[in-house]
């Protein structure tokens, strides 16, 4: 029998599914209600849960998912994925204007906010240009104030925000163009 383990925080494991939407609605739950039913309806457009091996094997390769060698007691494949929680390290060094999507920005701030709670750890924005932060202020008119604190602005030429990156990387395992 094979076994993985990624270290987090265990959130989903320590939390029952209402409890997470709960929490991730400030408890508020006219607004949790609310996410629970957008969830549903979001599983009911898009079936998560009819995505077969052959749709996201190419993920294979980067081990944060794969297929056990094993299966489940009415022989289904069984698909482990190896996340409990994540830091998004967005790099910005290469970013232009032609790179904005607000469309595609709206649904991963949608997605990760509203199907994948309590996941997302900080978000790191790493070198953004000075215009983007304009562009930012459109899009935290899409996201819950949880969600938009969450947003740490890196920049490579200052000692305060780099601060940022050592509080959460050892600095001998990051790629040098984070400043590793």
């Amino acid at each position: 029998m094979s076994s993985r383990r990624t270290r987090g925080t265990g959130v989903e494991k320590t939390l029952s599914l209402d409890e997470q939407y709960l929490r991730e609605r400030a408890w508020n739950a006219k607004k949790a209600c609310k996410m629970v039913k957008d969830s549903l309806r979001w599983r009911l457009e898009n079936k998560p849960e009819n995505i077969c091996w052959e749709d996201i094997a190419q993920e294979a390769t980067t081990e944060k998912i794969y297929r056990s060698d094993y299966f489940d007691k009415y022989e289904r494949t069984v698909l482990v994925y190896c996340q409990e929680q994540m830091v998004w390290l967005i790099d910005f060094q290469q970013w232009n204007m032609s790179s904005i999507s607000m469309k595609v920005t709206r649904e991963i701030a949608n997605v990760l906010q509203n199907y994948y709670t309590e996941r997302l750890g900080p978000a790191i924005l790493y070198t953004p240009p000075k215009i983007f932060e304009s562009f930012y202020n459109l899009v935290k008119l899409f996201l819950e104030h949880k969600t938009y604190n969450k947003a740490k602005f890196v920049y490579s030429d200052d000692p305060e925000s780099q601060q940022i990156m050592e509080n959460l990387f050892d600095k001998d395992k990051l790629e040098s163009s984070f400043g590793g």
